[in-house]
Parts: structure tokens; sequence; C-alpha cells
């Protein structure tokens, strides 16, 4: 909800570019704009999703995932095969699922090699979230920048490519966008497939605050939606503020006012709003630690 748009013209530069970096301010609602605006399209496409985040251990972190796909084409033995074959022919697939750490980190055509060996004719897309992680590959120790750059080289071998219908989606902080110049041919890729994510205007967060409330036809006063705006000003780090303001806000309502089906002021203001909602919360569940957790 209020980005709509944005989840349109992401599409439309993914099947183009093949490539898109998702660059925006921590807490601008990268994520969201993947999960609730890009995924439900690509997946009511058919598109096979792969979404990894790089951690300590890039390679082994994309083929647990890849693994988890469901690829038919590994798994029917070929029409007409002897019985005695059929076993054989249905085994592939846990050699390949074995086997894909190596094929994946022996060459940068790795990830073009393993879409390869799974016969598929059905698009993938690869989300990268918290790219960054990678970036920082000059204070890990050596096999740890060793694999950041082997998963990159992956990345733009697949990216470059055009034998595979192969998407890449990568998520990360702009105040990162300089440590990608460090990787070879990375920012030839990033020039093309660049998707800075803009501040929401305040229609566009009035639809964020009422629209997953009309889903489930669940009103809010219009006082109370005014005072969220007021409070979210001009700063797009509230985001996630305001995601949680919401939830408690809710939480109060379901819990002491749910049969006026209207979330009014005062389930706002005992949440804490926007200004206090984390702070309370937080004492709130400190608060319930024994004694002796302390």
């Amino acid at each position: 909800f209020g980005r709509k748009h944005l989840s349109d013209t992401l599409l439309q530069k993914l099947e183009s570019e093949r490539f898109v970096a998702v660059v925006g301010s921590s807490g601008c609602g990268k994520s969201s704009l993947i999960n609730a605006g890009l995924l439900p399209v690509v997946v009511s496409r058919s598109w096979q999703v792969v979404v990894v985040r790089p951690q300590n251990d890039p390679i082994a972190n994309l083929a647990n995932e890849l693994r988890k796909l469901d690829f038919h084409e590994m798994d029917e033995p070929p029409r007409n095969i002897e019985a005695e074959f059929q076993g054989v022919a249905q085994s592939f697939r846990q050699v390949w699922e074995q086997m894909l750490p190596l094929t994946l980190s022996m060459t940068s055509q790795g990830l073009v090699d393993t879409f390869r060996q799974t016969n598929s004719a059905k698009p993938l897309l690869l989300i990268v979230d918290q790219f960054e992680e990678l970036l920082q590959y000059k204070s890990k120790g050596t096999e740890q920048r060793d694999n950041a750059i082997k998963f990159i080289n992956l990345l733009i071998e697949a990216a470059q490519q055009h034998e595979f219908p192969i998407h890449i989606v990568i998520v990360m902080r702009s105040d990162f966008l300089g440590y990608c110049a460090q990787f070879k041919g990375l920012p030839e890729l990033l020039n093309r497939g660049h998707f800075l994510i803009p501040r929401l205007t305040r229609d566009q967060y009035r639809e964020a605050i009422i629209g997953p409330l009309d889903k489930y036809s669940i009103r809010i006063a219009s006082n109370v939606v005014s005072r969220l705006l007021n409070d979210i000003e001009d700063d797009p780090d509230q985001l996630p503020i305001l995601q949680h303001a919401m939830m408690l806000t809710f939480e109060e309502w379901r819990n002491n006012g749910e049969q006026t089906n209207v979330i009014e002021a005062i389930h706002y203001d005992a949440s804490g709003g926007m200004t206090k909602s984390i702070d309370e919360h937080c004492n709130a569940i400190f608060n319930e630690l024994k004694t002796d957790h302390l």
C-alpha cells in the first residue's frame, strides 16, 4: 500500500535489465517493496524465487535456498525408461543438491551452470537481501573475503548472460553504494539497474496507514490518521516506527475497543504513539523478565 506504482516500475526495470539494485536509506521500506510489492507479482507468473542473505557464508546460504526450489523437470524420469533405471534418474536431484556448493564455488559461471542442470524453463528471481554484508569483506578473514568476491562474480556472470531467464535483485543501504566500486563489473551493472527508493508523499503515507485496515473492514478515525501523518513529519527513517506504532495501536484496539470497529485516539495514545511506542514496549518486555534473568 502506498507504493503500487513503484512495484510496477521495479518489475519493468527487472524485465528489461535482469539486474536491479534496490537502494535506499535504512528503514525506508526496501524489503517491504520487495516482499509485499514485487514478489506477489512474480509468484503469480510462476517464477521460481530465491531469497538469500549473505551473512558469513553467502555461497553456502545460496545453496541451501536453491535446494528448496521445486524443479519438476529434475524429479521426473524420461518417458519409456526401463524400470531399473528410474531410480537412477530420480536420484539425480539428490546428487545435484549435494554438489550445489561445489558447483557454485568452482567458477563464476556456477549459478548459470546450476540453472542449466535443472532443465527448467521457468524464470528464476534471485533476491540478495542486505547486500551490504558482502561489501565489508576487508574487515573479514581471507576465506570470507574470497567467498564474498566469488559470490558477487556469480551474480555478475548470471546477469550478463542471455541464455537462461535468470533475474537478480540486490537490496542494500544507500550509504554502501560507493563500496561497490571495489568489484570489477559491479559498478557497470549498478549504473544500468540502479533503483533508488523515493520518499513517500503524504497521500502515500495515508494509503499505507489506511489500506491494510480497509482490507479487513476496520476503520480508523480521521484525527488519528492526521496525528500519525504529522508525527511522521518528513523523515523517511520513521517507517519502521510507524509500523510498530500501528501494530501496537491495533493490538490496543483489539484488546480494549474492538466492538466499536473504529480505531480511536484513545487506542493510539495507549500504544505510546510514534514517540513512545518502542520505549513503552521495551519497558513492558523488561518488566516481564524474572529477577534471576537480570
